[in-house]
């Protein structure tokens, strides 16, 4: 059985928007860099 000591708590609703941002502006300039 896994333990849930080991899982952070979620992070807040403004911390998970910035991090998204900050995925889909990494995933964009790889695409961009791949593109030229």
């Amino acid at each position: 059985m896994a333990s849930t000591a080991c899982i952070p708590p979620a992070p807040a609703p403004q911390d998970a928007v910035g991090l998204r941002d900050r995925a889909r502006g990494a995933l964009l300039g790889l695409a961009v860099g791949d593109a030229l």
